[in-house]
């Protein structure tokens, strides 16, 4: 059991107390947030901190990880999967050949 402290949208706030040594914030009977007894803090959602996104970005994929304003929107998803997939194939596959040719890109 958890100790909960939810915001209800009918009852105003409710209180639930228990011995656990754990607690966990709601808003509307689901909860956003719980500390342990061990006060390791889970949070349900991406978090934003001093304006800045810390979780898995847009469409919550389990296997992003975004930290940033503005990091990894939906379209930035595929951009960036695209673009990191670039930069493999281009040093798997040079487009020149380093001893003929300066590399396309600069610094």
């Amino acid at each position: 059991m958890t100790a909960t402290v939810n915001a209800s949208t009918s009852a105003g706030v409710i209180v639930t107390s228990d011995t656990s040594g754990a607690l966990a914030l709601q808003t509307a009977g689901t909860t956003a947030l719980t500390i342990s007894s061990s006060q390791v803090v889970t949070v349900a959602n991406d978090a934003t901190i001093h304006g800045l996104t810390v979780g898995q970005g847009a469409g919550s994929v389990s296997t992003n990880t975004a930290v940033g304003a503005s990091a990894l929107g939906e379209q930035g998803i595929a951009n960036f999967e695209a673009n990191v997939q670039g930069q493999i194939n281009s040093l798997e596959n040079p487009p020149v050949s380093p001893t003929t040719q300066p590399l396309p890109w600069t610094a």
